[in-house]
């Protein structure tokens, strides 16, 4: 409610500046307003999708959408909550406009109850290339296998990189290379990346 009625607020000011200041159509004047309240909202959404690094703001923000099930989805695997991670892994999986995500939906969701089998298929489906590689790596490492320098060359986004070599090291024994590479990832993480990955790192490897 903070942010909608700083964007009320903001309008209400461009309303009697713009007044004073031009003389303008009906139309366009109140045109401008909309785009300044749909502007405020839009980039308080932005900061905390892909920039900010206050849990607390995160949080807030999570727990204010959890009609949403996408968030409701984040929120739950943040936390730890099975039930609310099932229930709206189900809902999206139903939702048309979520359908093109099925297959990274399913592979986040398999992750997150350790069910491993299969999904190799799934994680080709994956229309992104550097989630796909990402996931790719993650099931390796899950599984064991030995993974080579130049399939981690292929991971180019470099909070990814750092969060799976936490993974190796952490899965070869070498906790403190396995710290010191969970500590960079989170340096270079933001917004809900950010949040879910000190969530995870906190249940995981502190509690």
């Amino acid at each position: 409610m903070g942010i909608f009625l700083f964007a009320v607020l903001l309008t209400i000011m461009a309303h009697f500046l713009l007044e004073m200041a031009f003389d303008l159509q009906p139309f366009v004047h109140y045109l401008l307003l909309y785009v300044i309240c749909f502007a405020v909202l839009l980039v308080n959404m932005l900061i905390k999708h892909y920039f900010t690094k206050n849990m607390s703001a995160i949080e807030k923000f999570l727990v204010k959408k959890q009609k949403n099930p996408y968030y409701r989805f984040l929120y739950g695997l943040a936390n730890k909550d099975d039930k609310k991670v099932i229930h709206s892994y189900r809902k999206l999986v139903t939702q048309k406009k979520y359908q093109q995500h099925y297959p990274l939906l399913t592979v986040v969701f398999s992750f997150y109850f350790e069910q491993l089998d299969g999904l190799e298929g799934e994680i080709e489906k994956i229309k992104s290339q550097k989630l796909r590689t990402y996931y790719d790596l993650w099931l390796k490492i899950k599984r064991k296998k030995q993974v080579s320098n130049k399939e981690f060359s292929k991971v180019k986004t470099p909070w990814m990189k750092e969060a799976l070599l936490g993974e190796l090291k952490e899965a070869t024994g070498q906790t403190e290379q396995a710290q010191i590479h969970r500590r960079n990832a989170l340096k270079l993480a933001k917004g809900l990346i950010f949040y879910q990955l000190k969530k995870q790192y906190e249940r995981k490897y502190i509690d």
